[in-house]
């Protein structure tokens, strides 16, 4: 089995990759299982219970991380 090649552009940017068949036919079934995973919408509440929001949460942002925030503080 021959290594991995990679195709690079005139700008040396690696543009594509060469992949065997034999490690491709390894790799594929892997991939496909995690677009697979990724396709699959999360359920909602995995850590309900296991986290609570603080009170200060709610609280209004210091006027310096809130100018930050709007764009009106250049130095934070």
């Amino acid at each position: 089995m021959q290594a991995i090649q990679t195709i690079n552009d005139t700008n040396g940017i690696t543009t594509g990759v060469i992949i065997p068949i034999e490690l491709w036919q390894k790799i594929l079934p892997k991939i496909q299982n995690d677009i697979q995973m990724i396709s699959q919408p999360r359920p909602i509440g995995l850590a309900k219970g296991e986290w609570q929001t603080p009170p200060s949460f709610f609280e209004p942002l210091p006027d310096d991380l809130s100018k930050a925030f709007s764009g009106m503080d250049e130095d934070v």
